[in-house]
């Protein structure tokens, strides 16, 4: 009788998870006949995005999540942490910024929460990739006395959700953000990439404001497209030489991109002539 064994060659811990999963869907409770199967993936980047600003999720409903990713394939977890409604992470030089711009004392990761939770992903074969969206989508960050008293953010007109800007002609700002970042950085030290938000920055936020014009005028900038990459400019600061960082990229926006920008594209599907702008002005493109 022919031995019946089951062969499994793998070069890579994630191969080993990957590999694994694509035979117990094999297997399902049937006899496999003789076969040799080859199973890699077509894409590197194969993500999904959780929400814990709009919706806050405990750790164990992410490690939920994130434990079935493996069964779809899926090796990259974007996590939002940032935005308008809440600030959902605990930093160390800067508490206060979830202390009074979370929901409640429950609904805020700690440095510990963080660690579990890359260091589930890890052993799940997937990579948790922290999004802390800024210069827009920053109401949270003005929430404290603190900085509430420095009027860092400024309120749109038009009474949107997505309702503010950081106030980009203060020092302050400049030095809070990357002083977060920072802690972002050395916390996610392991992933590809940072992403850094950028998206529906609008210039009449910006035009109300006299200091704003006048910082432009005396860094010698036209336009805010260029405050916007002025901005990035100064809180890449925050990462180390060669540290990969992203942004989404606005169907229409009029934000000039570098050569070595990572973005994430939304927006119509359908905007041909527009993707093709970006190809242009970038060489690395993700799609959400």
């Amino acid at each position: 009788m022919a031995e019946e064994r089951i062969v499994l060659t793998i070069s890579t811990y994630s191969g080993y998870v990957y590999g694994l999963e694509t035979l117990f869907q094999l297997i399902d409770g049937t006899k496999l006949k003789h076969c040799q199967l080859q199973d890699e993936p077509i894409v590197q980047h194969r993500g999904i995005m959780i929400d814990s600003v709009r919706h806050f999720l405990g750790v164990a409903a992410i490690k939920r999540t994130i434990e079935a990713m493996p069964v779809s394939k899926l090796n990259v977890l974007h996590w939002h942490l940032v935005d308008d409604e809440a600030f959902t992470f605990q930093t160390l030089n800067n508490p206060e910024l979830s202390l009074e711009g979370a929901y409640d004392e429950k609904s805020r990761y700690t440095t510990a929460d963080i660690k579990d939770i890359i260091a589930f992903a890890k052993a799940n074969a997937v990579m948790v990739i922290p999004e802390v969206d800024t210069p827009g989508h920053v109401r949270s960050w003005g929430l404290s006395k603190k900085w509430k008293a420095q009027n860092i953010t400024i309120k749109c007109p038009g009474g949107e959700g997505y309702n503010h800007q950081l106030d980009l002609s203060k020092d302050a700002v400049y030095n809070l953000v990357v002083d977060v970042l920072k802690e972002i950085d050395v916390l996610f030290r392991e992933s590809d990439y940072i992403h850094l938000g950028g998206d529906e920055v609008f210039a009449s936020c910006w035009d109300q404001v006299p200091a704003i014009k006048t910082f432009m005028t005396a860094h010698h900038i036209n336009g805010y497209g260029e405050l916007v990459m002025y901005w990035r400019k100064e809180i890449r600061k925050a990462f180390a030489d060669g540290r990969n960082v992203a942004f989404w990229k606005n169907t229409g926006d009029n934000v000039t991109t570098g050569p070595d920008d990572i973005l994430h594209y939304w927006g119509n599907q359908n905007a041909t002539a527009d993707c093709t702008k970006i190809v242009i002005l970038s060489r690395k493109i993700l799609r959400k």
